[in-house]
C-alpha cells in the first residue's frame, strides 16, 4: 500500500494568556485509505496547568469534545494515530487543550482520506470553493463494478464505446498522466469510485472562477496548473489549492481506428466535466482556463479525468 506524507499546518487560535491555554497547530505526518498520522501542539498554558489536550473531529464542521476525540500526552507537542475511518471519507479535525479555565480549541482543518478505486489505486483530494477535488488525475481500467474498460490498443467497434489508453499507448505514462478515456466511459456514470463522481461544468466554473482571481493577481500565472509532473512533484506548496495542480497532458483523438494522434503538450492539461447528458471540456494553461461545453460529438477524443466527492 501507497502511504502519502503531505504537511498541512492549523494556524493557532488566539487566547487571553490569562484564562485558557492555547491550542495550537496540527502537522498531518500521514494519510492513508482508512487512517491519519497527526502531530499536535500546545503553544502555552494559559493561567493554569493543562489537564487534558487532544484532537477532536467530526464528519461535520467545528468538532468539539463531545464528538470523536482522542486524548494526547499532556506536552507541548504529542502525536496521535486516528483509525477506522471509511475510505475517502470527509473530516474536520481541530487540537483541544483543557485547564481549570476553560477549553480552547486550534483551527479546524478538513482533510479525506485517500480515495481508492477498484484497482486500488489511490487518491489524495483537496477542497476549493466547497467542492473536494482529487489531485491526481483517474488510473484505473476498469469500471467500479469491477467490469474492465476496452484497452483501445484492443478495439475493434467504432469509436462510439467506452475506451482508455495511456499516452502513446505506454502504461509507463501511468503515474504522470493517468489513463485517457473515452467520452462513453464518462457517460456510463461508473468511472469513479464509490462516493465518488465526474465533476459538474458549474463546479468546473466555479474552479475556473477560483482559478482566474490569481491568474489576475499573480503576473497572469495560473496558480493550478503545472507544465509536468516533474514541476509538480518538485512544487513548493504554499496554499492548500496548490495540491490541485492538473499537470499538462495533451490528449489522443482519433478520427478511425486505424488514426491515433497523440498529442502530448505541457501547455495544456485537459479533463473531462458533465451537465446531465452533455460533456464538457475543462482546459488549462500557464495563463488561462476555459471550459467547453457540448462536446458530445467528440466521440474520437480521448481525455484523462478526476473526480470529486459526492
Amino acid at each position: 500500500m501507497t502511504y502519502i506524507s503531505v504537511l498541512l499546518v492549523f494556524q493557532a487560535c488566539i487566547y487571553d494568556k490569562s484564562t485558557e491555554p492555547n491550542a495550537g497547530n496540527i502537522t498531518v505526518q500521514v494519510i492513508n485509505p482508512t487512517s491519519y498520522e497527526l502531530q499536535g501542539q500546545i503553544f502555552d498554558d494559559g493561567a493554569a496547568q493543562v489537564t487534558e489536550c487532544g484532537i477532536c473531529w467530526s464528519n461535520k464542521k467545528n468538532p468539539t469534545i463531545h464528538n470523536s476525540k482522542m486524548k494526547g500526552e499532556i506536552q507541548a507537542t504529542f502525536s496521535l494515530k486516528l483509525t477506522g475511518f471509511e475510505i475517502g471519507s470527509l473530516n474536520y479535525f481541530r487540537t483541544y487543550a483543557i485547564n481549570r479555565h476553560g477549553i480552547s480549541y486550534g483551527e479546524e482543518k478538513a482533510l479525506a482520506t485517500t480515495a481508492v478505486d477498484v484497482e486500488g489505486n489511490e487518491y489524495n483530494s483537496v477542497e476549493i470553493e466547497g467542492v473536494r477535488w482529487m489531485t491526481d488525475n483517474l488510473k484505473t481500467t476498469k469500471f467500479n463494478d469491477g467490469t474492465p474498460i476496452t484497452n483501445l490498443w484492443d478495439a475493434t467497434k467504432d469509436l462510439h464505446a467506452p475506451y482508455y489508453t495511456w499516452w502513446n499507448g505506454q502504461d509507463d505514462f501511468k503515474n504522470k498522466y493517468g489513463a485517457f478515456y473515452t467520452i462513453e466511459v464518462i457517460k456510463s456514470g461508473k468511472i469513479c469510485p464509490k462516493g465518488w463522481r465526474i465533476p459538474t461544468i458549474p463546479e468546473a466554473e466555479a474552479l475556473k472562477k477560483f482559478g482566474d482571481k490569481f491568474i489576475g493577481n499573480y503576473n497572469g500565472k495560473n496558480q493550478l496548473f503545472v507544465s509536468n509532473a516533474d514541476d509538480k512533484a518538485k512544487l513548493t506548496k504554499t496554499y492548500d489549492y496548490q495540491d490541485f495542480a492538473l499537470v499538462g497532458s495533451g490528449y489522443l483523438y482519433m478520427e478511425n481506428l486505424g488514426y491515433r494522434d497523440f498529442r502530448l503538450s505541457n501547455y495544456s492539461g485537459q479533463i473531462w466535466v458533465y451537465r446531465d447528458t452533455s460533456a464538457g471540456i475543462l482546459l488549462m494553461e500557464s495563463n488561462r482556463i476555459e471550459i467547453y461545453q457540448n462536446q458530445d460529438s467528440r466521440e474520437g477524443l480521448f481525455l484523462p479525468c478526476r473526480c470529486v466527492k459526492e
